[in-house]
């Protein structure tokens, strides 16, 4: 195997190991997207991100414990989710969410999932292309990532 091969194969694992290379442009609107859609379906109400909103669900490191498919699931179809999970939690997350545009959808599921991606872009030592992400995302953690 030559070295130029090695390197390709080497960049492939990477880029699949850590799919937060890829699309950044596109990862960044659909982050935004979702930042705007927790604030116009007052997803506060009953959430908190980084201490913002409700303490009785905090949404901090959603995107560590559960995939992408899960997050969307719990925002689409939250009785489904509730049984599976067994979840106790009172009051149920409304169904009322599963109307939401696609797009919308999708913005939630990224900004869930950001911290991740942004965990797995430093593990593979783009820890200053990770802080500048994080910057756009929330500029405390930002903070913390770079001291």
């Amino acid at each position: 195997m030559s070295r130029t091969q090695l390197m390709k194969g080497l960049v492939v694992a990477i880029a699949l190991s850590c799919p937060a290379s890829l699309a950044y442009a596109q990862d960044e609107a659909q982050v935004k997207k979702g930042q705007e859609v927790y604030a116009a379906q007052k997803c506060s109400t009953c959430h908190s991100i980084e201490g913002k909103g409700s303490k009785k669900n905090p949404l901090d490191g959603v995107g560590k414990k559960l995939s992408a498919d899960d997050i969307r699931g719990w925002i689409t179809n939250p009785t489904e989710m509730t049984a599976k999970a067994k979840s106790t939690k009172k009051p149920p997350m409304p169904n009322k969410y599963g109307k939401l545009p696609a797009a919308d959808v999708d913005g939630l599921v990224q900004r869930s999932i950001v911290e991740r991606r942004l965990e797995c872009l430093e593990h593979h030592g783009e820890q200053q292309h990770a802080a500048k992400r994080l910057e756009h995302v929330s500029p405390q953690k930002s903070r913390l990532a770079t001291s």
